[in-house]
C-alpha cells in the first residue's frame, strides 16, 4: 500500500503543476485587450474558467481514491487479526506457551 500512495504522490506532481499553469493562463486575459475591446479576453476568461477546475477535481479523485486505498486495507488488516485472534482462542491446543513444551 505505501508503495503505491507514494506512486500516487508522485505522479501526482503534474496535476499540481497544471493547477498553477491554468491559473497562470487565466491571469492572462489582460494581453488579449486592444484598443479597449474586450471580446478576446472574455472569450479567454469564459473558456479558462471551465478549465482551471479540470486539475482540481482530478487531484481531489485521486486524493479520495488513495484515502479509500488506506481506508480499505486498514480494515483488511483489521479484520485478519481479529480473525486470527479468534482463530488462535479456539485452537490453543496447536500453541506452546514456553520453552518447557519443546523438551
Amino acid at each position: 500500500m505505501a508503495g503505491v500512495l507514494a506512486a500516487v504522490d508522485r505522479e501526482g506532481e503534474p496535476l499540481a503543476g497544471a493547477v498553477t499553469v491554468s491559473e497562470e493562463l487565466l491571469a492572462r486575459k489582460a494581453d488579449l485587450s486592444a484598443g479597449g475591446r474586450s471580446v478576446l479576453s472574455d472569450a479567454w476568461a469564459d473558456f479558462m474558467d471551465l478549465r482551471v477546475l479540470v486539475p482540481g477535481k482530478v487531484i481531489e479523485l485521486v486524493m479520495s481514491s488513495s484515502q479509500a486505498i488506506v481506508e480499505g486495507t486498514v480494515a483488511i488488516a483489521a479484520g485478519d487479526e481479529a480473525m486470527a485472534a479468534e482463530w488462535q482462542s479456539q485452537n490453543s491446543k496447536y500453541f506452546v506457551d514456553g520453552w518447557d513444551a519443546l523438551r
